[in-house]
C-alpha cells in the first residue's frame, strides 16, 4: 500500500523574521521543520553540498541546484528587506542560515536576559 503525500503552502509556511531578531528562536525552529519536511535540511546544515564535477553529475546537479533555490525561496520570503539586502549576495543557503544565526544568536541570548530582568522587577 502505498500513499502520496502534498505538503500545501500553508502547511509549509513560516513566519517572518523581524528585522531585530526578536523572534529568532522560534524563527529558527519553523524553518527547520519546513525545509526538512520538503527533505532539503541538509542544505541548510550544509550536509548536501554541490556536487564536484558538474559535467559527469548533471542530473545530480540540476537536483542540487532545484533544492538551493527552493531553501533560499523558503528563507528569502521571510525576511524583511533589511535583512534580505545582507543575506542577498551570499552563494548557498547554509551560508545563508549561519549568517542569520550569527547576526541573532547572541541577540536572542541578551534578549531573554532582558526580559527575565524585567519580570524580576514586576512588583505587585
Amino acid at each position: 500500500m502505498s500513499f502520496e503525500t502534498k505538503l500545501g503552502d500553508e502547511f509549509l509556511k513560516v513566519p517572518k523574521l523581524t528585522a531585530d531578531g526578536t523572534n529568532w528562536v522560534t524563527y529558527k525552529d519553523r524553518l527547520l521543520w519546513s525545509v526538512e519536511a520538503r527533505g532539503l535540511g541538509g542544505h541548510l546544515d550544509g550536509s548536501e553540498t554541490e556536487p564536484e564535477d558538474p559535467k559527469l553529475l548533471s542530473a545530480e546537479m540540476k537536483t542540487w541546484r532545484m533544492g538551493e533555490a527552493v531553501v533560499k525561496q523558503q528563507v528569502a520570503g521571510t525576511l524583511p528587506n533589511t535583512l534580505f539586502t545582507q543575506i542577498k549576495q551570499l552563494k548557498t543557503s547554509h551560508e545563508i542560515f549561519n549568517h542569520l544565526a550569527k547576526l541573532f544568536e547572541q541577540r536572542s541570548r541578551v534578549v531573554a536576559v532582558e526580559i527575565l530582568r524585567k519580570m524580576q522587577n514586576l512588583r505587585c
